[in-house]
């Protein structure tokens, strides 16, 4: 697996149903293992605007067998305010340990408040927040959400991907999603922001 962007000109997909019960399987099959405070987390937060929700996608990296494994997933009731996100992201985070969260760079207000939350500087552009002394890292998803929904799409088809039967709107959201010229079709897939959370969630896992 690599830590970086390949090139996907020309790529196009279409999710086969063997390949999401094969991530099913893998989820079933690693769901028992404990969590591992001392690995990597990261959770995808996908911020509901007008009819959309406010989603939550956690994941983490079992190193050992080189998959990735889908440990939490939530689509927040209403329109919560930023500071019960912040309080409900904080939680998560000091459960987990090495939890770094992955957020559309268009909240800005939200980021602002997990910053602050966080104690951590606030940034002028996305490109200028690294990993090394932040754990809020925002993405500019209307300039990434291709890469990223076809990073997703190679992490699901390698059989990197691993979804326990109990995250049913992670499935859902696969099974139902509708690619339209590399983008995903919102007007016919279902869960689409727990989608959104999936692949920010997934994003610093990528192939050559």
């Amino acid at each position: 697996m690599s830590s970086f962007y390949g090139h996907y000109e020309n790529f196009s997909y279409h999710y086969e149903p063997f390949q999401i019960d094969n991530c099913i399987k893998l989820g079933e099959q690693y769901k028992d293992i404990p969590i591992n405070n001392f690995v990597s987390h990261l959770l995808g937060l996908d911020l509901g605007f007008s009819i959309s929700k406010t989603s939550l996608v956690l994941i983490e990296h079992l190193e050992e067998y080189d998959k990735i494994i889908v440990r939490f997933a939530e689509e927040l009731e209403g329109h919560p305010s930023p500071s019960e996100i912040v309080k409900k992201v904080f939680k998560i985070c000091r459960e987990t340990h090495n939890t770094w969260v992955y957020i559309d760079g268009s909240a800005r207000s939200l980021i602002t408040e997990l910053k602050i939350a966080f104690n951590e500087n606030i940034y002028e552009k996305a490109a200028d927040v690294t990993l090394n002394n932040n754990r809020i890292i925002p993405v500019n998803f209307v300039k990434e959400h291709k890469p990223l929904l076809q990073n997703l799409y190679s992490l699901v088809s390698k059989e990197y991907l691993c979804i326990p039967e109990s995250m049913e709107k992670v499935i859902i959201s696969l099974k139902s999603a509708v690619p339209n010229e590399y983008s995903l079709d919102k007007t016919q897939s279902s869960y689409n922001d727990t989608l959104d959370a999936l692949r920010l969630a997934v994003k610093p896992y990528r192939f050559d």
